[in-house]
């Protein structure tokens, strides 16, 4: 019975039935991974929404094919990587929820569950002057890389690599929460003032993130804008 048992187990892993969860916000964009570090020779990666061909790139004529559906518009949102044959959805909307899968000529066969998250859900947070301000990743587990980066010249300040043991902040006031991958400011500053962007990949996925962050600084009012690609 357990032999039964875990063959069936291995049967739906090989079929690609266990689906990874992926959750966007409306206006963000997401990329979904094939886990390929380079497509071979005479292969053809298709993409399907729904069980729908919605985006194909075939290597012997190098040709990339985009397709809307009757009620979904993805060629001019949808952008395929010509290494990895990984797939990009921007500006998403909740028509775009559902089901993706990939599969070429091999052995290729991965599938994706989006949800589609209303932008009006994210809220902006506020601050004074000495006290401290969370940003928040909305994760409860980090993948595998998280960096953040602060500043028009995209200065990195902290970042988590699970998979080499790095785990550092390069800036005085700063705390990073190792579990989810949220970072603390603490005596805020008016010197605080800036672009915070943080970028969280993992193997299967890359969501790029936008939200904004209200600091108030000395009773005025100074935005501080928080990127997260995931």
């Amino acid at each position: 019975m357990k032999n039964i048992l875990l063959f069936f187990l291995i049967a739906l892993l090989m079929d690609g039935v266990f689906s990874e969860s992926v959750s966007v916000t409306e206006g963000d964009s997401v990329t979904l991974h094939t886990d390929l570090t380079e497509i071979q020779k005479n292969d053809v990666i298709q993409w399907r929404f729904k069980t729908t061909l919605i985006a194909q790139f075939n290597t012997v004529n190098t040709k990339i094919s985009t397709y809307d559906l009757p009620n979904v518009r993805f060629k001019d949102r949808v952008e395929l990587n010509l290494q990895t044959g990984s797939l990009t959805i921007t500006n998403i909307t909740n028509k775009h929820a559902g089901d993706y899968e990939v599969s070429n000529l091999n052995t290729l066969k991965r599938s994706f569950i989006v949800s589609v998250v209303s932008a009006d859900a994210v809220k902006p947070v506020s601050v004074l002057e000495g006290d401290s301000v969370t940003l928040r990743t909305g994760l409860t587990d980090i993948h595998d890389v998280i960096q953040w980066r602060f500043g028009q010249q995209k200065s990195l300040i902290a970042e988590i690599d699970r998979t080499a043991g790095i785990f550092n902040t390069f800036r005085r006031r700063l705390w990073l929460d190792n579990q989810t991958g949220s970072l603390t400011i603490t005596n805020t500053r008016t010197t605080d003032d800036g672009l915070y962007e943080v970028e969280i990949s993992s193997s299967r996925y890359t969501i790029h993130h936008t939200q904004s962050f209200s600091v108030t600084v000395s009773g005025e009012s100074i935005n501080v804008i928080l990127n997260i690609f995931r």
